[in-house]
C-alpha cells in the first residue's frame, strides 16, 4: 500500500487503532489516495470510516478535505443530521457552517423544532 517506510512508532500506532490494509483502501476508493501514517490514523481515531465518506458524498459533500471530514467526525455532524437540517428548511449548508451548529447546540432537537414552527 506505499507504507513501506514505517517507524516503529508509526505502526504500533496503525496495529493500536486498527488501521487496516482494507481501510486503507476502501479509503482510497473514497478519494483519499496520499494520507500519510498519522492521516489515516487521525481518520481512524475519529471514526471516519469510508461509509460515512460516501454518506456525505451522496448528500452532494463531494470535495471534502480531510481537515473538513476530521471536523464533521469530532463534532458528530452525521448525514442524519445534515438531512434534517434541511428538512428543517436550511437548505445546502456549508461543512463549516454544519459543525459551527453542532459546537453551538443547534441539534437535531433544535431543527426539528424549528421545522414544526415553535
Amino acid at each position: 500500500l506505499g507504507y513501506g517506510d514505517l517507524t516503529p512508532r508509526q505502526a504500533v500506532q496503525m496495529r493500536i487503532h486498527r488501521v487496516t490494509p482494507e481501510y486503507v483502501r476502501e479509503l482510497r476508493e473514497a478519494g483519499f489516495s496520499d494520507l500519510s501514517p498519522q492521516a489515516v490514523v487521525e481518520m481512524r481515531i475519529h471514526r471516519i470510516t469510508p461509509e460515512f465518506v460516501r454518506e456525505l458524498q451522496a448528500l452532494g459533500y463531494r470535495d471534502l478535505s480531510r481537515r473538513q471530514l476530521l471536523q464533521m467526525g469530532i463534532h458528530g455532524v452525521t448525514p442524519e443530521f445534515i438531512r434534517e437540517v434541511r428538512a428543517a428548511g436550511f437548505g445546502d449548508v456549508s461543512p463549516e457552517t454544519l459543525v459551527r451548529m453542532k459546537i453551538h447546540g443547534i441539534g437535531s432537537d433544535r431543527v426539528r423544532t424549528r421545522r414544526r414552527g415553535e
